[in-house]
């Protein structure tokens, strides 16, 4: 990730195991993101999908990009 003016922008992932109460990295979003919106799309693959969409990215430019993270595969892909 970079720092824009106080601002963490990230392209890490973490995902919470409910069951053992750990948190596991994942593998990175395609564009770092501060800001960006998620919600959870249970009907999508086996397991769920996070879709991630907007945000600001370096030089706190506005993102028009939405990226879907496969739960269950632990991936990233952009759409």
């Amino acid at each position: 990730g970079v720092e824009a003016e106080g601002k963490d922008i990230l392209d890490s992932v973490e995902l919470y195991d409910v069951a053992n109460k750990t948190w596991e990295g994942g593998q990175a979003m395609k564009t770092a993101r501060y800001g960006h919106g998620m919600v959870f799309l249970p009907d999508v693959g086996a397991e769920g999908t996070v879709m991630v969409a907007g945000g600001t990215g370096t030089g706190l430019a506005y993102l028009d990009s939405v990226e879907l993270y496969d739960v269950q595969a632990i991936k990233c892909g952009c759409v």
